[in-house]
């Protein structure tokens, strides 16, 4: 986005759109650019790849790339800050997420040091990675909310890896607003 790449949300809230408040309420809008998204999990996630495989064959850009970001609920003791999956056998995607895994090295070392990164970059045949056409990486950040005892409820904790980080260019515009994406 910072050097002029086209950024597709392919799930978007034409209501509440991009939110930075501490929390976030549940939502049943979403849409998978303008079309309701289905409750069956395989039609749901086909939905998606089928929008992406659009959108790849429609724009004319050599450098396509898909990265579906994941929020992970983990309790304290599983604590990982980013973990990162590709597909098998992707070349690009395993370098596009090779990539993305020494960005975030970099940007822990730089502004947490000597605290260290805790993320794992490896292969793994999820549904959404091996159906889209451009190469994609799954990062998926950990231990989002906890559970105190069984009968509390969830409450979230520090954010792990991608929102804690200064990402170049990831958070302008956002910081205390609500954006509302446009569909195609």
């Amino acid at each position: 986005m910072e050097k002029g790449a086209k950024v597709h949300i392919i799930i978007q809230d034409e209501k509440d759109g991009i939110r930075d408040d501490r929390y976030l309420s549940n939502s049943d809008r979403e849409t998978c650019l303008g079309q309701t998204i289905p409750l069956d999990q395989i039609a749901r996630l086909q939905q998606r790849c089928d929008a992406i495989n659009r959108l790849t064959y429609k724009d004319k850009e050599k450098y396509k790339r898909a990265i579906f970001i994941h929020v992970d609920s983990r309790g304290n003791k599983d604590q990982v800050d980013v973990f990162f999956y590709h597909s098998p056998g992707s070349k690009l995607g395993k370098r596009l997420t090779e990539n993305i895994h020494k960005t975030f090295e970099r940007k822990y070392d730089k502004h947490q040091p000597n605290r260290g990164f805790r993320g794992t970059v490896s292969e793994r045949s999820l549904y959404v990675i091996k159906k889209i056409q451009p190469g994609g990486s799954f990062p998926g950040t950990g231990q989002h909310t906890k559970r105190t005892r069984p009968e509390t409820p969830r409450h979230p904790v520090q954010p792990s890896g991608l929102s804690r980080l200064d990402l170049p260019g990831y958070h302008k515009g956002f910081q205390g607003t609500t954006v509302k994406p446009k569909s195609l």
